[in-house]
């Protein structure tokens, strides 16, 4: 919608406008806090939803007392030294890169001798928990300590707590004149990780994408059961040992608002998450004060537009949430991508500012003379089309819009080779015909011919003029396309030119469907996943032996064409698979074979009987020597692969 010009003849003043907009909201939060609490909050969800891991596991393992270990122990605090000495000896050949001790050695216990010998003569850097009197331990307990540490190596056991909500956000800062560091970060340095800038927020991790736990914990008691399955269980990790007690040293973290852990989690597995993320470099950026700035006014800006223009309130407020949300959806991805923190309700506060001060300022003078220009234009011109020329932007008139297509896409196979060999006129003479071919398929089944790239075309149905068959009508112009490519390869075969087969992907899904340039050149295209997963299942058919590929989306809609199940695909660029389907007019099999197949491709899918699957599909192949689908997949059974499931590497 075009700015008034009134509007544009007083910019200073609206410009004026948005800055002290944006600068109030930033007042509002910096010296007064009125946004931390719901920033932090938004922060805590965005940790949540993605927590902060990495590709390789955490070279991190917890061994942990439970409060049935500790019932067990004649000592229960301080907890039975010769205990520990027991349990932890054979890490002395476990291969670990470090141990740390979660555990306060301020009262005397029995065994602590056996303890001080089986700990001192680990192959590797020991530190033990330490705390001082300004962290709250006595005086008789700090010398306590103290007589126990002696020389050994140490690190501080506490955290830095959000005072307004009790959470464990950052590792503290160097203690004491000593610089004492953090037992996580006195570990991660002892391993090989980097140092870093203290404090340091913490990188909660608390599942692998699976949903396993992705700090791996076992009980004392266990140690030696777990060394002697696997004798590497420990190497080259960092082993922490504490107590999981629901009665002591708990730390609320920030997945605890959203039902994680709600009791706390204990302290040892707080100092396991923060060495897994100082070994993985991982951390968590607050974006600073000249990123958010701008952001800030930009969006104040936004919302002062919104008021400008001539919408009504209900409309204006739609469009006030759907970009908050669109924001807010853009910081989610931000962290998701790379753990940094775009500032989310500031912005979105500067909106609903910028949008209220814009509309208090202007609004009803600026709705006054659009209602003027309004009825001046509509004594020259029909009224709905000055609604048109004042209610819609003129890009909008040709911008794209989303909507659900069926994309068909082809391919010649080996046509590399064959151009490279054939003479250039007869190449061309060769595909203008089966261009013509193709293209007068398409259109007599209402299709849209999107480009020709090099030999392949891309066509789409559903667009412009909407068609609520058109699956079918793909899937019909698939079939008469390879049966007219099979016969003119046939011809052209007979002459001497060995024109490959025509591979053909067809997928349905939403695309962005418009006119696609500059001033100087555009084209009516569709842009989207649903072009991309065509051209990929085309692909696909060299790989399973098919030259029709269709999509589930495709065939579940093409309810006109019986089509059967090929396998489940995972085609390069994606990570969940996609079940294809030829249709069986291109076999043109006997039905009884399309029954046996049916029964036979069901024993794979299921993958619990391979030797009656091999069998099914080694008699059908017997009765269809020619079913290349039915070949392929014996021949991954021969190979090992179990299942009807593929993974392509390539195109």
């Amino acid at each position: 919608m075009p700015i008034p010009i009134q509007v544009r003849r007083n910019w200073p003043r609206h410009l004026l406008g948005i800055v002290l907009a944006g600068l109030a909201v930033l007042l509002l939060d910096r010296p007064l806090g009125l946004f931390q609490a719901p920033e932090q909050w938004s922060r805590d969800a965005r940790h949540f939803l993605y927590p902060s891991t990495s590709d390789r596991p955490a070279d991190v393992a917890v061994l942990y007392a439970t409060e049935a270990t500790l019932d067990r122990l004649e000592c229960r605090v301080p907890i039975d030294r010769a205990y520990l000495a027991q349990r932890l000896a054979p890490l002395q050949a476990a291969g670990a890169r470090a141990l740390g001790l979660d555990l306060l050695f301020d009262h005397p216990g029995r065994g602590e001798a056996r303890l001080k010998a089986t700990l001192d003569g680990m192959p590797f850097p020991v530190f033990y928990a330490w705390i001082g009197p300004e962290h709250g331990l006595r005086p008789n307990q700090s010398a306590r300590l103290e007589a126990f540490l002696g020389e050994r190596q140490r690190g501080l056991a506490t955290f830095l707590v959000d005072r307004r909500d009790g959470i464990a956000r950052n590792l503290p800062a160097a203690h004491g004149a000593t610089r004492l560091p953090p037992l996580a970060v006195a570990l991660s340095a002892a391993a090989g990780g980097a140092a870093p800038t203290l404090p340091h927020p913490l990188a909660y991790s608390p599942r692998r994408p699976d949903g396993a736990p992705w700090i791996a914990s076992y009980p004392l008691e266990f140690i030696d059961r777990v060394l002697a399955d696997d004798p590497d269980a420990f190497r080259d990790k960092v082993l922490l040992v504490g107590v999981q007690s629901p009665l002591r040293d708990l730390h609320r973290a920030p997945f605890a608002r959203f039902g994680g852990q709600a009791a706390g989690l204990p302290g040892v597995m707080l100092h396991a998450h923060a060495v897994a993320q100082l070994l993985q470099g991982r951390t968590l950026v607050t974006a600073p004060l000249a990123v958010e700035l701008p952001l800030v006014l930009l969006f104040a800006g936004i919302g002062w537009l919104l008021a400008l223009l001539d919408l009504r309130l209900a409309v204006q407020g739609a469009l006030a949430l759907a970009l908050a949300l669109f924001y807010a959806s853009v910081s989610v991805a931000t962290y998701a991508a790379s753990a940094i923190f775009l500032p989310l309700t500031t912005p979105v506060a500067a909106l609903l500012l910028g949008l209220l001060s814009g509309a208090l300022v202007e609004g009803r003078q600026l709705r006054r003379q659009r209602a003027r220009v309004r009825r001046v234009f509509a004594q020259y011109v029909p009224a709905p089309v000055v609604d048109r020329l004042v209610d819609t932007p003129a890009e909008a008139l040709f911008a794209g819009q989303r909507q659900e297509i069926t994309c068909l896409f082809t391919d010649i196979a080996g046509f590399t080779r064959l151009a490279e060999r054939m003479d250039p006129v007869r190449l061309v003479e060769m595909m203008n015909r089966y261009f013509d071919g193709l293209t007068r398929i398409l259109h007599r089944h209402g299709g849209t011919v999107d480009k020709f790239i090099g030999d392949a075309v891309l066509a789409f149905f559903g667009a412009p003029l909407g068609q609520a068959d058109h699956a079918d009508r793909a899937v019909a112009a698939a079939i008469d396309i390879e049966a007219f490519s099979r016969e003119l390869s046939g011809e052209l075969a007979a002459a001497g030119v060995p024109l490959g087969a025509t591979r053909i992907g067809v997928h349905t899904g939403d695309a962005v469907i418009g006119n696609i340039g500059g001033e100087l050149r555009q084209n009516y295209t569709a842009l989207g996943d649903a072009v991309n997963l065509a051209s990929r299942l085309e692909g696909a058919n060299r790989h399973l032996g098919t030259r029709v590929c269709l999509s589930e989306a495709t065939a579940r809609q093409a309810t006109t064409h019986p089509c059967r199940p090929i396998a489940e695909v995972v085609v390069k660029g994606r990570t969940q698979a996609v079940a294809v389907f030829e249709p069986l007019a291109v076999r043109a099999d006997d039905p009884a074979l399309a029954s046996r197949y049916a029964a036979a491709y069901q024993l794979l899918a299921r993958g619990d009987d391979p030797v009656a699957a091999h069998q099914a599909l080694r008699e059908l192949h017997a009765a269809a020597p020619d079913d290349t689908v039915v070949a392929m997949h014996l021949q991954r059974l021969d190979a090992g692969h179990g299942g009807a499931t593929l993974i392509l590497d390539s195109k």
